[in-house]
């Protein structure tokens, strides 16, 4: 079975140590494998140590995941040497391992190696800035690189400049770059970037809004959870708008305020691309959501949209919901828990809702609607064919 077998999935086993130990026997056979996943198993520094001696035969293997386990900075370093020579390796994840700032530097001496490499998730791994300053060195020579999840790892505006600075200069995130070529023809390829729950905040925005502009390919971007305030969510309104492919926009508890949405405003009118969209947790009131209203009455193409948690009331769900039934009419998830809207507030949302044909799932839980607001809503709402999902709650 050994020289014929293509994939191995054994997650979440808890196999720890011992049956690494025993794997590493059958994967010393298994040179045709390209897929293995052994996340979320319990496997410790010894378990790394084991694999490493093995995985050098595995010469097809472009999958690995070992997200979920206790590497550490030891048991990555021994991998990593392994995989150097794993010239096929296109996914990587060691999520949630324990790296460290060591063991993203030990990593990062073999990335470079890895030519295939277009996914690398490192995320929970508490890099910080001098973690993410040593891969942030290597990362241009990865050429075919598409998809980077560096988010909770600590990381502030320091290093957030290193990475800004290695996606302006990389050569990697496209196809060869000539030394003479701008910045959008260099980092074209990117396409996913998550940089969320790290600690950043309006510099580490600003100096990645200076070559986020230049990701012409940009299709996923998550920066939430990173404190950028107004300030912040200014710099990247002046960038996004190059963004022209962006589908995914997550900026979720980054204090933005209504002043920030204000500014974020004038270019989500120009990504008429724009499926997903989540503002939540940030203070935006009635005037923001007033400002975003005017927004998303451009986005025909937006599918879910989050503004729970951001004390709109019913003034801006009444707004909101004009502009949703008038545009959005692909919209299919709506959350708007937490806003201080009322029973009349609800009443508007229904009617401007009861347009959007594809709506499936409506929260409006954890506002004061009353019951005369909720028999209002599930009235309005009840002849829409798609809802498979209303939840009204406190």
């Amino acid at each position: 079975m050994g020289t014929t077998l293509t994939s191995l999935d054994l997650s979440p086993t808890v196999i720890g140590d011992e049956g690494c130990e025993r794997l590493a026997h059958v994967l010393r056979e298994c040179t045709a494998l390209n897929h293995l996943n052994l996340s979320a198993n319990q496997i410790g520094v010894e378990g790394g140590i084991l694999l490493a001696g093995k995985l050098g035969g595995c010469r097809a293997l472009s999958c690995l995941n070992l997200s979920c386990n206790k590497l550490g900075s030891e048991g990555v370093g021994r991998l990593a040497v392994v995989l150097g020579g794993c010239r096929a390796l296109a996914r990587l994840d060691l999520g949630g391992n324990r790296l460290g700032s060591e063991g993203a530097g030990r990593l990062a001496l073999v990335l470079g190696e890895v030519s295939a490499l277009c996914h690398l998730d490192l995320r929970c791994n508490e890099v910080g800035d001098a973690g993410v300053g040593q891969l942030a060195g290597v990362l241009g020579r990865c050429r075919a690189l598409s998809h980077l999840d560096l988010s909770f790892n600590g990381i502030g505006a320091e290093g957030a400049g290193r990475l800004a600075g290695v996606l302006g200069e990389c050569k990697a995130l496209a196809h060869l770059a000539r030394h003479e070529e701008s910045c959008s023809e260099r980092c074209a390829a990117l396409s996913h970037l998550d940089l969320s729950d790290n600690v950043f905040g309006a510099e580490g925005a600003r100096q990645l809004a200076e070559v986020l502009g230049g990701c012409s390919g940009l299709a996923h971007l998550d920066l939430s959870l990173n404190a950028l305030g107004c300030p912040g969510a200014g710099a990247l309104a002046a960038a996004l708008g190059a963004c022209t492919t962006l589908a995914h926009l997550n900026l979720r508890d980054s204090r933005i305020g209504p002043e920030g949405v204000g500014r974020l405003a004038g270019v989500l009118l120009m990504l008429s691309g724009l499926l997903h969209l989540d503002l939540c947790s940030n203070g935006i009131g009635p005037e923001g959501a007033r400002q975003l209203a005017a927004a998303v009455s451009e986005c025909g193409a937006l599918t879910h949209l989050n503004v729970y948690d951001n004390r709109i009331g019913d003034e801006g769900a009444t707004t909101l919901a004009e502009a949703l039934g008038r545009a959005c009419t692909a919209l299919a998830h709506l959350d708007v828990r937490y806003n201080e809207i009322g029973g009349e507030g609800v009443g508007r949302l229904a009617e401007g809702l009861c347009r959007c044909k594809e709506l499936a799932h409506l929260d409006v839980s954890y506002n004061q609607i009353g019951d005369e607001g909720a028999g209002r809503l599930v009235g309005v709402l009840g002849g829409c064919p798609a809802l498979a999902v209303l939840r009204v709650g406190l």
